[in-house]
């Protein structure tokens, strides 16, 4: 047949097999057969053959053996393989990743654990990524995404922390030291400012009373729970001080805190001065005021 002067077979490509719309597979199902194996890739580009690829790559989907279980991942193997898994954090539609912890791995027990982020701000949405690492390179993110929030104030260290929603009143102030300079000859000063002193002070005033799991408040015996507070706000260990409003400091605890009484025995109001240190944002300072172990 013509049809304007151009046969069905006068394309280049007219015996070419139609193209093939393939959606991405999300399921798959065999049956009614003895099977050895069943590997599934990512990589498109493999080359036809019986022979089925023993090595796990990342793009390694599943791979099936059926010794007797329907196991298809790859523990076993990433098990002797990866050195480690990192976890990170960064705060979403930016760039930078913290490197918050490094799990050693030995065998496949070691892909169970569990690790609380507690340098987070409020009112924020952080992505966390698992990363295996393999002869120290960094392998694929596995990524999930977490709105973080929080009610009250939190003071604390690596292992230790303190908080409250009660009667909270927190003050801070910007200081970056300046000498006024006044002069024979001129009506108005020079203000001068030298070194790179840029940082927060401030003061908290809260009532402390511990609270149980069921977050009831522990009335009895308060002062127990206050002078461990106590303990710990002279202890002189940098901290995190953070607030429900989405402000994190790092900081040290100046002068001596002090106690009032607010018409109750057992309402306490404790006040503390605080100066910031560090950059509660930064690895490397996290690093350095051992906040995190691992310095990447």
């Amino acid at each position: 047949m013509i049809f304007s002067g151009i046969s069905f077979c006068s394309g280049k490509y007219s015996l070419d097999y139609t193209p093939t719309y393939i959606p991405n597979v999300t399921f798959m199902k065999i049956k009614n057969g003895i099977f050895d194996d069943l590997y599934v890739s990512k990589n498109g580009n493999m080359n036809d053959s019986s022979e089925i690829p023993t090595d796990w790559d990342f793009n390694t989907i599943l791979y099936a053996m059926f010794k007797n279980n329907l196991l298809a991942g790859n523990i076993e193997y990433t098990s002797s393989q990866v050195s480690s898994i990192r976890l990170k954090r960064r705060i979403k539609n930016t760039y930078d990743w913290i490197t918050l912890f490094e799990i050693p791995v030995s065998d496949s027990s070691d892909f169970i654990f569990e690790r609380y982020d507690f340098y987070n701000q409020s009112n924020i949405e952080y992505e966390y990524a698992l990363v295996p690492v393999i002869n120290n390179i960094e392998g694929t993110m596995s990524i999930n995404e977490v709105l973080s929030e929080f009610e009250g104030i939190f003071i604390l260290e690596k292992d230790r922390v303190f908080k409250t929603i009660l009667d909270i009143e927190l003050q801070s102030q910007k200081n970056r030291p300046n000498t006024i300079v006044n002069t024979i000859d001129r009506k108005y000063p020079f203000v001068v400012s030298n070194g790179q002193n840029n940082y927060y002070s401030g003061s908290v005033s809260a009532t402390f009373i511990e609270q149980d799991n069921n977050s009831d408040f522990k009335i009895n015996d308060g002062w127990k729970f206050r002078e461990s507070l106590m303990e710990f706000l002279q202890n002189g260990k940098p901290k995190i001080l953070k607030y429900d409003d989405g402000r994190m400091w790092l900081v040290s605890i100046v002068d001596n805190p002090s106690e009032q009484p607010d018409g109750h025995p057992q309402k306490i109001t404790t006040t503390f001065n605080w100066v910031e240190t560090g950059d509660a944002k930064s690895s490397n300072d996290l690093y350095d005021y051992n906040f995190i172990n691992v310095d990447l």
